[in-house]
């Protein structure tokens, strides 16, 4: 923002309160206060952009006043908080703040939203975990993505349910830390990214229970996330064949997934020498469950409602 621009900040206030955020930039600008409240201000504004174009290499000078990002830039030249600088803090609250805006809805406000975007410190949030370091390494909430969710590099466990409608960002994969993530009961407008293969962390993977969107068939690119324990894919309107890829998911423990799926069983499925649950009703899968098995410790066999020959007799000498 330019000091040259001044006097188009005014525009600014006819854009809508949003919910019950203190925007001290609008009383700053639309009740007329002193000139050097506004100056000081502007100057505010000036040094946060400049910030992410020379730290982060984001420029933001061109987003519209309306936007999530322009708002939360706004939002952080009103606080004045000179240890927003500190320790990376400007990107997270940055970061964290454009994910609120980008769900608000004035029609539908967050229930529960305690601390969000007042001078409580970031990682008193509700929703909001930090490590020692006051990185964000947690974020439970129900509702949306942030777009600038890949810039929380040391998030560690991400949940969002119900009611998300927006996209599934590809840059999730910048996530690299991430361990769990677990998106159920949503109406996602995409399929997961194949940046998913960037996250070699990730332990668990939730896709329970989302609606239209997430019809798509099961990235091939999740057989490069080796550290998957867990893979649930259940009522998530999944279609297509299983990716022979799974198979190379040495440490998988637990894979359930009744959706849509068809074709045969991968045959890779027997390299999951780990494998103690696996559960797949409900899909319209063949194949000889027999050849496709092969390790020593599962515990639960579930494969009704497909159509999937094999001896039960030896599944129950297996000690299934």
């Amino acid at each position: 923002m330019k000091k040259s621009q001044q006097s188009d900040v005014h525009k600014e206030c006819e854009y809508a309160d949003v919910g019950e955020i203190s925007m001290a930039w609008k009383r700053c600008l639309c009740q007329e206060n002193s000139s050097h409240d506004i100056e000081a201000y502007i100057n505010q504004y000036e040094n946060i952009e400049t910030h992410f174009v020379d730290e982060i290499g984001i420029d933001l000078r061109n987003a519209s006043s309306g936007e999530a990002t322009s708002i939360a830039i706004r939002w952080l030249a009103e606080a004045m908080n000179s240890t927003f600088y500190e320790g990376g803090r400007l990107t997270t609250c940055f970061s964290l703040s454009t994910f609120f805006l980008s769900l608000y809805d004035p029609n539908e406000p967050w229930e529960d939203k305690d601390s969000w975007m007042t001078s409580e410190h970031e990682c008193k949030w509700l929703g909001v975990d930090c490590n020692e370091k006051d990185e964000v390494i947690s974020i439970s909430l129900r509702k949306n993505f942030p777009d600038k969710i890949g810039q929380l590099t040391q998030l560690k466990v991400l949940r969002v349910s119900y009611q998300l409608v927006g996209s599934i960002p590809t840059h999730i994969g910048n996530c690299s830390e991430l361990k769990k993530l677990e998106l159920y009961n949503n109406a996602p407008s995409n399929a997961l990214p194949t940046e998913i293969k960037k996250l070699e962390k990730l332990k668990i993977l939730s896709l329970s229970w989302n609606e239209e969107g997430m019809g798509e068939t099961i990235p091939s690119e999740l057989g490069s996330c080796h550290s998957l324990e867990e893979m649930h894919l259940d009522n998530s309107k999944l279609i297509g064949t299983i990716p022979s890829e799974v198979g190379t998911l040495s440490n998988l423990e637990i894979f359930t997934a009744f959706s849509e799926l068809t074709g045969s069983l991968p045959s890779t499925i027997s390299r999951l020498s780990l494998l103690k649950i696996l559960n797949i009703v409900n899909n319209r899968l063949s194949g000889d469950l027999l050849t496709t098995l092969n390790s020593t410790l599962l515990e639960h066999v579930l494969f009704s409602y497909n159509r999937i020959s094999g001896s039960i007799q030896k599944l129950v000498s297996c000690q299934i």
